[in-house]
């Protein structure tokens, strides 16, 4: 059996396609034609054979209602001979009508006859014959109408019936071709036709003269041929059209056995061309098949396995030029995601320990060595170097100092250090990991900024080949893309630090304006951040206040000092001013970006949760919620402190005073939080047996 597994690759299929197509167009072009020229003709007569039995068919019928008129003619002596009439035989009903008397039923059933027209009126008044077609739940009834005496207004109607009439060429009924006979007027109401097909449309322009049409029924194609029957002169009736129409595939069933014999030819001609040409296309494309499987091998990142093709030609050069590119790329693609890696670690994790230790691993897998150290010199750690070395196994951290002349040694070769195993050991190379008898040699790459060394990595390999200036240089790159790593990591310290530290001196600037709040905005944001421990804040909500308590009263820097010291109560216009300094507060902080999330907790620090409070009168969950922890802390704080108006309150007094502030200034959750924590700190107040009123009052 012929095996079609190469044309899995692209390439293939499109040769093959042209074999093919080279082979068979010609026929098959030549094959359509003949079929479409065949398939027109036979359209052609089939339009032409249906218009010629259409014109027939209403020759049958016209004669057929002459002979009708002529029995009715001679039922209608017999009537006014006075005689009574024979049985009809084309007729299924006999009705003779008089102006202002009852019908009288002659033959058949009673029938209901429709009105009269003038004009047919006239017509029977010329003693001619009025056909009338009316429809009921049989279909259309046929009516033949003549006047018996004009004087007394009477008629005789016969309705004829429908089998005499219609046989030979019933309408609906196919013919002995296959069509079916459908009788419409030229308004394209039906008289007589099968019932589950579609009238037509009536032929561009509107008018029915002779010809052909085509519709379709349904999902079927149909073809028609048509002729007029003129009964307007003869019957006062509209015109009848002839309709003889049957499937276009009825038209054009001469045709399926050419299609058979077409389609064979071609199914041979597809096979002979396949099993001729795929032999060929296959020994050429297999080298394209095993590439095309590498590039698959490379986009799921396996680069360990290469293309072996040995077929000798281009194919070859190809295959080896994949191979190192696949090479070189598995090789950046494994510094790519260390770096990527070491970038996360850095960047989302503030302790020194653990990006080392990431950084550690990654350098083996980037740098392919058999054992890795690295060491940074952190402001924290004063002279002590924090060491992370690994020789495969998980990394090892300890603090070392260098020996004397090491530090000088690394700074003279700031691009790189060969250590071989012949030449003294460092101290910064722990003999655990770098075993002088397995090793050839160590690398060591310095960090090295304005001329002084604050870090480095060091590699070691088993092989001197991995020791090379040209391996030496791919591996400062790296190193290079390290020390970025790890000065953004520093830098990041350095600033979250500034940032901590310009922040506390914020807060001590305001509490240094007034030597009764010195120290208040440190001990405030202590409670503060217990409070929020307490009651599941986020991590960086707990930042949020911790900044927020800090500097909930930088805007008391904008209130003049003879009102912070004040030693008696504060006028209104006084009280006014003080009022100010949560808004100024939030005027100060709103140009710094990275403090717009504590500026909410500054503004809104003195609002009363039934909303009393200042300076926007915000009420219960309107205040945020950081707002509302702050302000129980503040307050505590506050009343248990020294002022120049009171001395400082007892602890259990301000907690009875907070206590009873719940729900009005303070949020009942803090607060119930607020007396867990003094209950745990204040265990000599809660655990006596007098009650915390008598301990305020006292």
């Amino acid at each position: 059996m012929i095996s079609g597994g190469f044309l899995r690759t692209r390439v293939a299929r499109r040769i093959l396609g042209l074999f093919i197509l080279c082979a068979l167009l010609p026929a098959s072009l030549l094959a359509l034609i003949s079929y479409e020229r065949v398939r027109t003709n036979l359209i052609l007569a089939g339009r032409s054979r249906l218009q010629e039995q259409s014109r027939a068919e209403g020759m049958l019928m016209l004669d057929r209602l002459s002979v009708s008129n002529s029995e009715l003619g001679l039922l209608l002596e017999s009537i006014e001979a006075g005689g009574s009439p024979r049985a009809p035989v084309r007729f299924r009903s006999l009705t003779l009508t008089r102006s202002g008397h009852a019908d009288r039923q002659l033959w058949g059933a009673p029938s209901v006859h429709p009105q009269l027209t003038a004009k047919q009126v006239g017509h029977l008044l010329s003693d001619h014959t009025v056909l009338l077609t009316t429809d009921d739940s049989a279909g259309a009834r046929l009516l033949l109408v003549r006047t018996v005496d004009s004087a007394a207004g009477t008629r005789l109607w016969a309705e004829l019936a429908p089998a005499p009439f219609w046989s030979g060429a019933r309408p609906g009924d196919e013919s002995a071709t296959g069509s079916a006979i459908c009788v419409i007027t030229a308004a394209n109401r039906p008289v007589r036709c099968p019932g589950a097909l579609p009238l037509p449309s009536a032929p561009s322009g509107g008018r029915w003269g002779a010809g052909s049409i085509e519709w379709r029924d349904g999902s079927v194609p149909m073809l028609g041929g048509f002729h007029p029957l003129f009964l307007g002169y003869e019957y006062a009736a509209p015109d009848w059209i002839i309709l003889a129409s049957e499937p276009e595939s009825a038209v054009l069933a001469p045709l399926a056995d050419y299609r058979l014999t077409f389609v064979l030819v071609m199914l041979l001609s597809v096979t002979v061309v396949f099993a001729a040409s795929h032999i060929q296309i296959r020994r050429s494309l297999t080298p394209v098949e095993q590439l095309y499987a590498g590039t698959q091998r490379v986009e799921q990142h396996d680069f360990s396995d290469p293309v072996l093709v040995t077929s000798g030609d281009e194919f070859e050069d190809l295959a080896r030029a994949f191979n190192g590119m696949a090479s070189t790329l598995g090789r950046q693609l494994t510094e790519l995601t260390a770096i990527n890696e070491i970038d996360r670690i850095v960047l989302s994790t503030p302790a020194l320990e653990p990006v080392l230790n990431t950084i550690v691993s990654q350098l083996g897998l980037m740098g392919r060595c058999d054992a890795v150290a690295l060491g940074v010199l952190w402001e924290n750690t004063g002279d002590m170097w924090r060491l992370s070395a690994s020789n495969g196994a998980s990394p090892v951290q300890t603090n070392i100092l260098l020996a004397p002349g090491e530090l000088t040694e690394l700074e003279a070769n700031p691009v790189s250090l060969l250590i071989n195993a012949e030449r003294k050991w460092r101290t910064y190379l722990p003999g655990s990991v770098f075993v002088p008898d397995s090793l050839a040699g160590v690398r060591v790459f310095p960090f090295i900024t304005r001329g002084r060394a604050w870090g480095f990595v060091a590699l070691g390999w088993k092989q001197a080949a991995s020791l090379g200036m040209e391996e030496a240089a791919l591996a400062r790159q790296m190193v290079d893309r390290v020390a970025v790593a790890l000065s953004s990591s520093r830098l990041f310290e350095d600033l979250d630090r500034l940032s901590w530290e310009t922040t506390r001196a914020f807060g001590r600037t305001v509490d240094a304006k007034s030597s009764w709040t010195a120290g208040h905005s440190e001990r405030v944001t202590a409670l503060a951040l217990q409070l929020g421990t307490a009651l599941g804040l986020e991590a960086d909500e707990l930042v949020h206040l911790h900044r927020g308590g800090l500097l909930h009263d930088i805007g008391k820097i904008g209130v003049p000092s003879a009102i912070l010291n004040k030693a008696g109560a504060l006028t209104t216009e006084e009280m006014d001013i003080m009022m100010t300094h949560p808004a100024i507060g939030a005027s100060i902080l709103a140009p710094i970006v990275s403090f717009r999330e504590i500026i909410p907790v500054v503004l809104s620090h003195h609002e009363k949760y039934d909303g009393t409070g200042y300076p926007e009168r915000l009420a219960g969950e309107a205040i945020p919620f950081l707002a509302r922890t702050l302000a129980v802390a503040d307050v505590y704080d506050a009343l248990t402190s020294d002022r120049p108006y009171r001395p400082g309150w007892s602890s259990a007094k301000a907690a009875n005073l907070i206590s009873e502030g719940a729900g009005r200034h303070f949020d009942p959750r803090v607060v119930a939080v607020f007396l867990g924590w003094h209950t745990a700190t204040h265990p000599e107040i809660w655990d006596a047996k007098t009650p915390v009123g008598e301990l305020v009052a006292s």
